[in-house]
Formats: structure tokens, sequence, C-alpha cells
């Protein structure tokens, strides 16, 4: 990861993340390492974060995911093969088939279908751990190729009493696929156009591995969850399908296809604030939560002693800015409230000009506060974390666009130019410009 300083004509410094190694103290160098997922983090921690296509602003950019660790349900057998069959198990076999055949050594992937199976590869019951609300959104995604007839989702409070997902639900059909239609309880999909059916040209889908994601949100309280893939007919078409890289996360979008577990995530800056600033993003939440979260924290040191924060409440519903200034006590700290639900996309910019910190709402002036702070001891800025252990930099489960970090500029920086920025709805030009990747 490296940060670059870019001046543009009217003299407006920024600063952008950028692909490669940068030195750090003591001469080492850390490396970016950039997963074909969109999982993008260094190898020294001070960045994990995946990047989004797929929930953005506006056309023309990517956003970031500073999420909390995620956890595969699968576990281990999604992308390794389950010969004790402890997750997955064929419905049935061919004649003189076995469990083995239906695993592609060389594929990493699960097979179904063509004379193997008969009709389905399922799930046994998986146990979430705990209940979640009514509400909640669950993911299941996987890498496919080839045919597919359709996948059941059931959900039970009790592991005993099921409910099957239907055309009723709330289903959110992603990534290379859409939805196709319901039949009954079974979601069919297209990919790249293509049904996966038999008379879909499913042959059409061997080329390359797709992404499926689809998102489920719970129509009723839940712990346990099973999941069918069903390739009925897949012997009239004589065309296998291919299940690679199962995972099923409690998230509303699949984050990168991890095997097992993925730490939180991670976004520190380490740039001296030495003079008046501007910091400028566009901004939404994507998951209730019980703990405080921050989107963007200048910090003096990691003890939290000076800081300047955007904050929600647990209710996830009431933005706040929280400025604890040279150390001072909890008892000092500067609270201003705002009632806005950010769980869609608003443009969130801080101005300070050495005085008066302004914070605008999509586009428009909310707040001034006059405060002093001493610009010298800001040492890194830390974006999308939540403070339960104030020394670590936890994941938000928010995603973060467009991100802006220059120098302020009273010429540049005016009402009307925000609100012209806020109503453009297009990455930043020059000056200033940085589009985050």
């Amino acid at each position: 990861m490296k940060f670059c300083e870019n001046t543009g004509g009217l003299g407006v410094s920024v600063y952008c993340l950028g692909i490669g190694s940068v030195k750090q103290e003591g001469g080492n160098r850390m490396a970016l390492i950039k997963t074909p997922y969109n999982l993008i983090y260094n190898d020294d921690g001070s960045l994990c974060v995946t990047l989004r296509k797929d929930d953005v602003p506006f056309p023309g950019v990517k956003s970031f995911a500073v999420e909390e660790g995620t956890m595969n349900y699968f576990g281990q057998y999604s992308w390794n093969f389950d010969a004790g069959q402890v997750v997955f198990f064929p419905y049935a076999l061919a004649s003189g088939k076995t469990w083995a055949d239906c695993w592609d050594e060389t594929q990493k992937a699960y097979i179904g279908g063509q004379g193997i199976t008969v009709y389905k590869i399922e799930t046994h019951t998986i146990d979430l751990g705990q209940i979640y609300p009514a509400g909640t959104k669950i993911t299941l995604s996987w890498k496919h190729k080839g045919c597919l007839w359709f996948v059941v989702a059931r959900y039970s409070i009790d592991g005993s009493n099921w409910m099957d997902f239907n055309d009723g639900d709330t289903v959110e059909v992603k990534g290379d696929a859409t939805l196709n239609f319901w039949e009954r309880q079974g979601l069919h999909i297209k990919i790249n156009g293509h049904r996966t059916e038999y008379y879909g040209n499913p042959e059409l889908l061997l080329d390359r591995w797709y992404d499926v994601i689809i998102t489920y949100t719970l129509p009723e309280d839940t712990r346990y969850l099973y999941f069918i893939w069903d390739f009925y007919k897949a012997y009239v078409s004589g065309i296998s399908g291919y299940l690679n890289k199962l995972q099923l996360e409690i998230k509303p979008f699949a984050t990168s296809f991890v095997d097992g577990t993925r730490p939180d995530g991670r976004f520190k800056i380490n740039i001296p604030i030495t003079e008046p600033f501007v910091i400028a993003f566009w901004r939404k939440n994507n998951k209730p939560t019980t703990a405080a979260q921050h989107d963007i924290t200048i910090q003096a040191d990691d003890y939290y002693q000076d800081s300047i924060a955007s904050f929600t409440y647990p209710d996830n519903q009431t933005q706040r800015i929280v400025i604890q200034k040279d150390g001072a006590p909890a008892a000092n700290v500067t609270i201003e409230a705002f009632d806005v639900d950010f769980h869609d996309w608003h443009f969130v910019v801080f101005v300070y000009d050495g005085s008066v910190l302004k914070i605008y709402l999509n586009g428009s002036l909310r707040r001034t506060i006059t405060v002093s702070l001493n610009l010298g001891n800001f040492t890194h800025i830390k974006i999308g974390y939540r403070p339960s252990d104030l020394s670590a930099i936890h994941g938000m489960n928010g995603l973060i666009s467009n991100l802006l970090i220059a120098k302020y500029d009273p010429n540049i920086w005016t009402d009307s130019y925000i609100q012209q920025l806020y109503e453009a709805r297009r990455p930043f030009s020059v000056p200033p410009k940085l589009p985050i990747v």
C-alpha cells in the first residue's frame, strides 16, 4: 500500500490509496496483497478491506467495506472434500457411484448430475450457534459452472419445524447470477443471461467460474438453516454442475470467499495532520449493531486521547460527532447528534479551518463547532471501526466510497462547491481527485 500526494491546479493536496508496497519505520517494507475475490490487506495488519462493485453511491466508483470478521458456517468442508459427509451429502447416487465421485479434485468442486448424483446435493442442518431475529440478512454464495435445476433454502428456530424460502420472501440474487423464476420453494437462476436448466444452454457456463450470491432476509427468528442444490434433469442435457468455494455468512453480501474465517476489517492511515483539512466520503450502514461504530477518526495515538470521530449510536439511526481534544477527560467531550438514517448512501464532509469544525451532510451545512485542536498532535486516521478495544481497529460492516483527505483551501471548499459535489454524484475530479481505488 502506498499513499500519494497529488497537487491540483488550485493547490489542493490529496492523499490516495495506491497499489504496491511502502517502507515503514526501520526500513522494512509492507506488502499489499490483493486477492481475486476482492479482499485487500497488508501483511502488517493495518489494512483489511473488501472492495465492492455491487453497492456504490453512483457509477464510476467502488466502495470498500471495513467489516467485522466473517465466519463461513460451512467450515473446512466448503473448499475441501467432505469425506465424512459432515456438512454435505448426496440425496442419492447413480448406480455404482460413491460420494467420492461427487468431488473433482483438480477443480476442488462438488459435482452434481450427469450420472453421478440422483437429483441433489444437500447439507445437513447448519447450526448458527444462536437465534438471529427476523430481518437478519444471511448470504449463500459459491462459484458455479454448468447445470443446476434450482437451489432450496430452509430455516427453523428449533431444527425440526422447517420453513422454505419462496417468492414471498425477501431474496436478492447478485454476482454473475440473476433470479430466473421460483418453482414453489425452488429458486431458479440465470448466469450470464443463460438459464442453468437443461433447456437453457448450461454447456455455455462451463467456460469459467461464475459468482452466485444469494442474500436471504430471515422472515422469522432463526437458528438453523438447510440448503439443497437440485440437479434434476441434468442427465437430459448431459452437462454436470459444479459447486466450488461454498460460503454461508451472516452478512448482507458475500465478503470474500474465505475458507473458514476472516479477521476484522482494518484501515489505518498514517498521515500527519499539521494544517487545516477536509475529509469527504460517501457512507452507508449495512448491518444493525449493538456496539457503537466510528466512520472516521483522526487520532494522535491508539488510545483515543485526541480524536475527531463520526459516530453512530447502537440503534443505528442517530449519527453524532465526538470531539475529544488534547487528552480531555470524557466529561469534556463535545458531542453533536444527527437524526439521519445511514442505511442509504449519504455524503459526509468535515471541514476544519483551524478554529471551526464544519460538518456537512448531503451537501448542506448541519453543524458548526468552535474547537481548538493542536493539529501537531494528530498522526493517523482510522476508518470504519468499533472501539470495543480503544487500541484496536474493528470492522464496522459499513461501506465507504470516494474517500478524500485534503488540505483545506477556503477558495475551493465553499458551501456551494460542497453542494455541487453532492448533486453531481461523480468521482472527485482535479482538483481534487481521489477515487479510493
